[in-house]
């Protein structure tokens, strides 16, 4: 998108009273936005001699006008209309595409081998089909070096990077799933309240003895969480605003995981949400008031929907993958999870565990956040084994 600033300038009319003109100035800022179009047939053929009065552009369902239309060819080509019965014929001036510059973001993230492969072989790709004057940098968010690769147009060093990259990107258990993992720990571990002597049996009930446990893990899990999520943001704002001063495309392509709207919410059950939570404290003490949501976590919409805006009026078109689900939460079950006595049979205590729905919450709060730095920007984000394909043939 770029930002065009118009100064209209309206000189007052004279009246008696005024010995001179007053000028009267006043700025508006107009954003246009860059929405770049590959047209093709059913069989996959490319679509030539379109105009802007073939497309229609709508956004929320409301038609937008189209101001500005070039066409992009890499060869002369001629598109032809019938008009009654005499065919006629325009010939359009093949015109070179504009060189770009992509950004690749790679997140702490982990990957299983089959994956990492599969991205990697996209990768070849894509560098290969990189077009004369395109550049590309890969920035590494936790590497003490973010940016581990300046701009370049070197095919054979792009690749390495990238390469390198993807191999570091295995099942260490960090970022999101070593929060999760902490966070199951945490809840695994029984810990005796001041109030509570003699052990569990010494408990009346074992809510006295399970919720300060389990919502003080509930909240170092969404605190760590909103921290990590808002310290991304952060550096993604920083990375969008540098590109602004580069002319022509710019095309960032991140790829992430648990880069929730809501950081830290997925830690809390829907019983928790609703306050019909049983394991809630009735001491009247500071517990109740730290296991509200509000004082866990904290919306980060505003934030996101901010530096989409942003990147868009920079010219930065962003595309998203999130490779894979969240492993830590792949692993859940009953053998995982403690065991308790329920109605004289043995089952897992849910309680002591995360939530059913993280993994469902997780995935939305993603999906929220990806949708709004992409859809906003003019891009696309994408999930899953499957969405390294479909990720790399959009770009």
């Amino acid at each position: 998108m770029k930002s065009v600033v118009l100064s209209i300038v309206a000189l007052l009319v004279l009246v008696p009273t005024l010995a001179a003109q007053v000028p009267y100035i006043e700025t508006f800022e107009v954003q246009l936005h860059n929405l770049d179009v590959v047209v093709t047939d059913a069989k996959g053929n490319p679509v030539r001699g379109l105009t802007k009065n073939d497309f229609v552009v709508l956004e929320n369902g409301a038609e937008q006008p189209i101001t500005n239309f070039s066409l992009y060819d890499t060869s002369a080509s001629t598109a032809s209309s019938v008009d009654g019965a005499a065919p006629a014929t325009e010939t359009f001036e093949a015109v070179p595409p504009p060189p770009r510059h992509f950004v690749f973001f790679i997140d702490e993230i982990e990957v299983q081998r089959n994956a990492r492969q599969k991205l990697f072989k996209r990768v070849q790709e894509f560098v290969e089909a990189m077009r004369p004057g395109d550049v590309a940098s890969v920035v590494r968010p936790t590497m003490p070096e973010k940016v581990v690769q300046e701009f370049t147009g070197d095919r054979a060093a792009i690749e390495s990077a990238l390469k390198t990259a993807i191999d570091q990107s295995d099942l260490k258990m960090t970022g999101l799933s070593a929060d999760i993992a902490r966070l199951r720990n945490a809840l695994a571990v029984e810990e005796q309240p001041q109030n509570c002597f003699g052990g569990r049996n010494g408990c009346k009930e074992s809510k006295i003895f399970l919720a300060p446990n389990r919502a003080t893990a509930q909240r170092d899990y969404a605190f760590a969480v909103r921290r990590r999520v808002e310290h991304r943001l952060g550096q993604i704002r920083a990375l969008t605003s540098s590109l602004g001063s580069i002319e022509g495309r710019k095309i960032l392509v991140m790829v992430t995981m648990g880069l929730g709207s809501v950081p830290g919410s997925e830690a809390r059950s829907l019983e928790q949400e609703l306050g019909l939570d049983d394991l809630s404290s009735g001491d009247g003490d500071d517990f109740s008031r730290m296991v509200k949501p509000e004082r866990i976590t904290r919306s980060s919409l505003n934030a996101i929907d901010d530096i989409a805006r942003s990147a868009a009026t920079n010219g930065i078109t962003i595309y998203a993958l999130e490779p894979e689900v969240h492993l830590e939460l792949l692993t859940r079950g009953s053998a995982s999870v403690p065991v308790r006595s329920v109605g004289g049979t043995a089952g897992p205590d849910l309680r002591k565990d995360v939530s059913t729905s993280m993994n469902v919450d997780l995935l939305q709060n993603s999906a929220a956040t990806l949708t709004s730095l992409s859809e906003k920007t003019g891009g696309r984000w994408f999930r899953g084994a499957s969405g390294i394909d479909e990720t790399f043939q959009q770009i």
